[in-house]
């Protein structure tokens, strides 16, 4: 697992279109490395090392084939990346989000299926350590924090996107249980996933401050688990439909309390937007990573296009826009 003290066992060895290449040869980001912590530092040149060694030459297959990296995303939970800022005293790496900002983008500049399996389930871990209690996080958490298992964050519905207040899924009290009714969508981990934070009406005339928050396993009865959507990319990583027909849920298994859901998902998701803003980072590195090669390799009209002013402020364009992501 990542930690400060851990690290340095794992370090890699390590506006003119030439300047450029060099950096990109060295392993160096277009944005100074300079303002960054020790720790964070290490853990920028120890995730990358793991990505480029481990992540890259399968990158491509995992796609084009839609396989789940079932071995690299274990070996990403003995680094510590899929509990990035869980408290170390329940199975997490105990660091900060400028670290897990870090950590998501070299996944991802090297495989953006693990990026995106790596964003999701930090989203889980973060949902159970903000507002679950000692009981839900030993169950719910601790297994969860050394890529074994993974879980989902399940909010999306056929008729509901970004107006989460307008959930239609249904849980009604009944004995000690919640009956669950309804489909969620697009849930990504759905397939793969042994745990999920759903969320689902306990109150329809309270509209978003009747929704709470619900923890299920996969071996629930009525839990059923949609086809896997056909997407244009990132398919290493599933996106399900959920399917809830009559599920029961323990009432000890409301995460936080009852009607908060909305607030919940919404503080959670805050988080969720920094790895999906880091994953579109490292994306657009490994694009200009690509683009410079190839800039460098093709021979047009005997010379390298890189040669040519307009393919240089191109890129150089390119670098400007992406230069501030550290400030």
């Amino acid at each position: 697992m990542f930690s400060a003290t851990r690290i340095s066992n794992k370090l890699c060895p390590n506006i003119i279109l030439k300047r450029i290449s060099n950096n990109l040869q060295d392993g160096k980001s277009i944005a100074s490395l300079a303002s960054l912590s020790e720790t964070h530092q290490l853990l920028y040149k120890t995730c990358k090392d793991f990505a480029e060694g481990e992540l890259k030459p399968i990158a491509a297959k995992t796609d084009r084939e839609k396989i789940y990296p079932k071995k690299q995303i274990e070996e990403m939970g003995e680094l510590g990346l899929m509990a990035v800022c869980i408290p170390e005293n329940v199975g997490g790496t105990g660091l900060d989000y400028l670290s897990y900002a870090i950590a998501t983008e070299q996944i991802s500049r090297c495989c953006a299926s693990a990026g995106t399996i790596m964003a999701v389930q930090n989203i889980y871990v973060n949902a159970l350590n903000n507002f679950g209690n000692d009981k839900q996080k030993e169950e719910f958490l601790r297994p969860f924090t050394d890529g074994k298992q993974i879980g989902s964050f399940s909010l999306s519905e056929p008729g509901l996107g970004s107006d989460a207040s307008a959930v239609a899924t249904k849980a009604t009290k009944k004995g000690s249980n919640y009956i669950i009714n309804g489909t969620k969508s697009w849930t990504t981990n759905g397939f793969e996933s042994k745990g999920l934070v759903l969320f689902a009406s306990t109150d329809k005339s309270k509209k978003h401050k009747g929704i709470s928050c619900f923890l299920l396993k996969k071996d629930f009865p009525g839990f059923f688990v949609g086809k896997k959507e056909d997407k244009l990319g990132i398919r290493g990583s599933s996106t399900c439909s959920l399917v809830f027909e009559d599920c029961p849920v323990p009432e000890e298994n409301v995460l936080g309390e009852l009607g908060k859901g909305f607030n919940y998902a919404m503080i959670t998701l805050d988080g969720g937007r920094i790895g999906i803003a880091a994953q579109a980072c490292g994306i657009a590195q490994a694009s200009l990573e690509l683009a410079v090669d190839y800039a460098s390799k093709r021979v047009s009209f005997g010379a390298p296009i890189a040669k040519l002013q307009s393919i240089q402020v191109f890129i150089f364009f390119f670098i400007r826009t992406k230069s501030p992501k550290w400030h």
